[in-house]
């Protein structure tokens, strides 16, 4: 860092720009009244004639990456120092500057330095690089600038961060285990906390608190409900009523279980290769359902299992057969509820089969086809293993529909004057339909019949 006149960086003028914290101050609740004073240290690594350095407070922000003479900030002479031009350790007195800071009557940008003769051979300080970068070969670490305070009385320790639970947990457990960070007490004495647990975050009523402790986790059993917790940290040199006080967490204490979910599928038989289960939930507080698949109703081996937000899962790539189902609701806390009634599944994935169409009291001509009359009956029976459905429909030869009946049962004998009116139609070259599908629109073999 250099202040004054240099020539190697073909400057008419250097300043140095300074940036510094005082959040430990802040956080161990430092009255302006208890400093009694703050010197900033700077290392002179150079130097030439004694001089005279000015103290500015700068007073908008900065950043040391993109600094330049035209973009410095506005900055408000302080004091000055006669300083001499020895190598070594230099001080300047910032104590009201400091103050300043703590009072909130100035915000904290840093400060600046400037030799009062900006033509004067310059001074030349380590920065903060002195320990990170070693630019110079001859640069030991802990000559990086530095500011010594000097307090009345004790100073408490700053306040600790609270890390787990974090803030709005939901917990289950019997018991909670509270961790907070450990801080340093800027006086080196012993650091002690105290836990605290409240129905209300301003903490008028406590149920409970751990007393102080050196450490910095605590386990404790604690009521169902609502609750805050918060950590005061104080020393061994402080007295019971003197401590810094952490933010305030609100955390949730829930161990009942939510209402088991019910199964509003009313599908006993499914078909194809999957199985959608539906359900609904009475708990208000249900943040996921478990459902479960097995071929064994006591869910002694389990196919597969998920886990949604919605009201309803699908399990795919099933194989025919009867399955079981039963769900269960997870809370937001990790509760878990009763399993629901198990519901027993048919899944069916074979399409109808149609063993026999076949035509009474038709005749089959010489010429190989068959004629049928008012006396003629369909005859047909289907097999699956679940609900059937069949239509049979005639066509004329021009593919026009003439007539069609259907039904659901699986063996018939359907007079053909129920289909059709003979009388009604010519003689010619007709085409006869049936067709088979069951509850999943799995077709069967459609049959055809070439009448005349």
């Amino acid at each position: 860092m250099i202040a004054g006149h240099d020539n190697e960086y073909g400057r008419e003028e250097t300043r140095t720009y300074i940036k510094y914290s005082i959040k430990e101050l802040y956080d161990s609740k430092v009255q302006p009244k208890d400093l009694l004073s703050a010197k900033l240290y700077l290392y002179q690594r150079k130097g030439n004639l004694n001089y005279y350095i000015n103290l500015h407070k700068v007073k908008d922000s900065w950043n040391q990456y993109s600094l330049t003479w035209s973009t410095q900030p506005e900055s408000e002479y302080i004091s000055r120092k006669l300083l001499s031009s020895n190598i070594g350790w230099k001080n300047i007195e910032i104590t009201d500057l400091i103050k300043e800071n703590l009072s909130g009557d100035s915000e904290n940008f840093g400060l600046m330095l400037r030799l009062e003769n900006p033509e004067a051979l310059p001074a030349y300080y380590w920065s903060k690089d002195c320990s990170i970068n070693y630019i110079y070969p001859y640069c030991s670490p802990g000559l990086e600038p530095y500011i010594e305070l000097e307090f009345k009385g004790n100073i408490l320790p700053p306040k600790t961060e609270l890390l787990s639970p974090e803030k709005n947990s939901i917990r289950n457990n019997e018991s909670i285990t509270f961790i907070w960070e450990e801080v340093e007490d800027i006086d080196g004495d012993t650091v002690y906390y105290r836990i605290e647990f409240a129905n209300h975050p301003n903490f008028e009523s406590i149920i409970s608190s751990s007393g102080w402790i050196e450490s910095t986790s605590y386990e404790i059993l604690l009521p169902e409900g609502d609750l805050y917790w918060r950590v005061l940290t104080t020393d061994d040199s402080s007295t019971e009523h003197l401590y810094t006080v952490s933010d305030t967490f609100p955390i949730s204490v829930d161990r009942t279980a939510p209402m088991r979910p019910i199964i509003s599928s009313t599908e006993e038989t499914y078909y194809g290769d999957e199985i959608l289960i539906e359900w609904m939930i009475t708990d208000n507080d249900v943040s996921l359902i478990n459902a479960e698949i097995s071929e064994r109703s006591d869910f002694a081996t389990v196919i597969e299992r998920t886990d949604s937000e919605s009201s309803y899962t699908i399990f795919r790539n099933l194989e025919e057969g009867f399955y079981y189902v039963r769900v269960r609701a997870t809370d937001r806390a990790g509760n878990l509820s009763d399993w629901s009634e198990v519901k027993e599944i048919f899944l069916d994935s074979t399409p109808p089969i149609i063993k026999n169409f076949s035509l009474e009291k038709s005749i089959e001509g010489r010429d190989g086809r068959i004629y049928f009359n008012k006396d003629t009956n369909i005859l047909f029976e289907i097999e699956d293993r679940s609900e059937i459905y069949w239509e049979i429909y005639l066509e004329n030869s021009r593919k026009d529909l003439i007539a069609k009946i259907s039904g659901n049962e699986s063996r018939m004998n359907v007079p053909f004057s129920e289909l059709v009116d003979t009388n009604s139609i010519s003689d010619g070259l007709f085409y006869l339909y049936l067709k088979a599908t069951d509850g999943g629109d799995q077709a069967g073999i459609s049959f055809v019949k070439y009448l005349y």
